[in-house]
């Protein structure tokens, strides 16, 4: 009897072991495919702040990417790819469309990419992209001081060279001028000095700076040091002052002064902070090179649309009043902001928070009930739920349709509608 049980117990853990290698080898779910590279737009480097985007055959968007340096998506330096950062996603099957918002392109609209790429569950692959688009500055397509081609633009020239003809020619160390030039051999950045920040109020502060030479105003900024947000000027000069608007009170910004002199050669200064004042607030003093304390002098007095906001918070606590669109008093949004950025999923900035405001300010397009989105716990994240939110907002208002260009992103079209029902 022993025997026959030993011989059953064997039986038994040899038919058991056959079933590991099934167990084993069994089908996982799929892993999205990462994607990173160049980008460029008519041969440049797409600008910081483009949106590159990955769809699937049927036009849906999966994910996105929002430039942070110039001419690259998913990565900020080719050489040495860090797996952490945030790579363009794709997940499914087919052929992955790659299209974009690019700044200064196309008056905003997307664009798609000449290259695709087959899809590949699990792989991270540096693919490199291109796209064509007519550019809203001519200007900025003028190559080196060459300006034959483009009638329309004035050709000036860096320090040393003087125009000659539709060239920039070297002549001596007491050149003048700033703009491209096809001769320049300048081959040093601008030096960045006398940094600023003056918070002047709780939603705007003005940063001023320095350059030894002629470059342009650039400034990134935001409420990390990701920044999210740029100002950056068409013109060259050396004295250097950013208006920074739509900001959050009582809140500590990061920025980063950054200048590029004509010759494309840029400068960029160690990361600075700053605090917006409490609300009500104005400053008579500034805060300096990132240290220091500002002077404030705290008012008394409402201004108008204080004083409406004031009152339209009150009613809505009574339950006797809405903030439905279509004021400029509308609580959350500052009296003197604009939607001006194409705002899209994944991004990060002052706007989105604005945007949900804006949203949950109507009972069809509201981004959530309860929770992180609703009501009074607006973030800057535009994730899935402000998605839904604004592709529910276009259709309300005929925007677009659920197969049309630019379902879900905050575009030209939707931007002009938003600021319209906002008065402004």
């Amino acid at each position: 009897m022993k025997k026959s049980m030993k011989k059953y117990f064997y039986l038994a853990m040899a038919i058991g072991l056959s079933f590991i290698p099934v167990l084993a080898f069994a089908e996982g779910p799929s892993l999205p495919m990462s994607l990173w590279g160049t980008a460029t737009v008519n041969g440049s480097n797409v600008p910081v702040g483009t949106v590159v985007s990955s769809y699937n055959s049927i036009g849906v968007v999966y994910g996105n990417v929002t430039v942070t340096t110039a001419g690259l998506y998913g990565t900020n330096n080719l050489d040495q790819a860090n797996p952490a950062e945030a790579r363009l996603l794709f997940e499914g099957s087919g052929t992955i469309t790659f299209k974009a918002v690019i700044p200064g392109y196309n008056s905003g609209e997307i664009i798609t990419a000449v290259e695709t790429k087959a899809f590949v569950a699990g792989v991270a692959e540096r693919k490199d992209l291109s796209f064509v688009a007519t550019s809203d500055n001519v200007c900025a397509a003028v190559a080196n001081g060459e300006v034959g081609a483009y009638p329309s633009c004035t050709l000036t020239c860096n320090y040393g060279y003087s125009k000659d003809g539709n060239s920039c020619v070297y002549t001596s160390s007491s050149g003048s001028g700033s703009g491209s030039g096809s001769g320049a051999s300048d081959v040093t950045a601008p030096a960045i000095s006398n940094v600023v920040a003056t918070p002047t109020s709780g939603t705007t502060a003005t940063i001023t700076w320095q350059t030894n030479e002629n470059s342009l105003t650039w400034l990134n900024y935001g409420t990390t040091t990701a920044y999210g947000q740029q100002v950056k000027t068409a013109s060259y000069t050396s004295s250097h002052s950013a208006s920074l608007t739509g900001l959050t009170a009582s809140t500590i910004y990061h920025y980063q002064v950054k200048s590029q002199d004509s010759s494309i050669n840029s400068t960029v200064a160690a990361d600075k902070t700053f605090t917006t004042l409490t609300a009500g607030q104005t400053a008579s003093g500034s805060l300096g090179s990132g240290s220091g304390s500002a002077t404030t002098t705290a008012t008394t007095t409402l201004t108008r649309e204080q004083l409406i906001a004031l009152i339209l918070q009150i009613l809505a606590a009574r339950g006797q009043g809405s903030t439905t669109g279509g004021t400029a008093g509308l609580s959350g949004i500052p009296s003197s902001f604009t939607f001006q950025n194409n705002l899209a999923f994944g991004i990060t900035m002052i706007d989105v928070k604005y945007l949900q405001v804006f949203l949950n300010s109507n009972a069809d397009t509201k981004v959530a009930l309860t929770g992180v989105g609703s009501s009074g716990y607006e973030t800057t994240k535009f994730g899935a739920a402000t998605l839904a939110a604004v592709k529910k907002f276009q259709l309300k208002y005929g925007i677009t349709t659920s197969s049309g260009a630019g379902y879900g992103l905050v575009g030209p079209a939707t931007r002009a509608k938003l600021n319209s029902l906002l008065g402004r």
